[in-house]
């Protein structure tokens, strides 16, 4: 967090509690922190199951520091970035032969990923 401090004063994060603690150590109030909190619950129609996703049924936009604007909060960007490493990089899906066991290796396999 003291390292985006630098960076321009609009963040967004999602619900995870110790980003409340983190952000108003590093800005303080000098920032306009909005939190984006996804409501995920059962697909009434789809079919119960151990692999079936739970689905996005809503979502919160809070005002936690600062003024930023309702349109601003959002954690679109970095869901996008993870997505297109999780999808290029088949590592991270347990159920693989190549989900990595090895953290050295997972390691190595990261700093390729962004190298490239």
């Amino acid at each position: 967090m003291h390292d985006l401090a630098a960076a321009p004063r609009l963040l967004t994060t999602d619900g995870l509690r110790v980003n409340l603690d983190t952000v108003g150590e590093a800005f303080g109030n000098d920032i306009d922190y909005g939190m984006l909190v996804e409501i995920y619950g059962a697909s009434p129609e789809s079919p119960i199951g151990r692999h079936s996703p739970a689905e996005r049924i809503g979502s919160k936009k809070s005002r936690i520091a600062g003024d930023p604007e309702r349109k601003h909060i959002s954690t679109s960007h970095v869901k996008r970035s993870n997505l297109s490493m999780r999808v290029g990089m088949r590592r991270f899906a347990r159920l693989t032969n190549v989900f990595s066991k090895n953290l050295e290796n997972h390691y190595h396999a990261l700093s390729l990923y962004f190298t490239f």
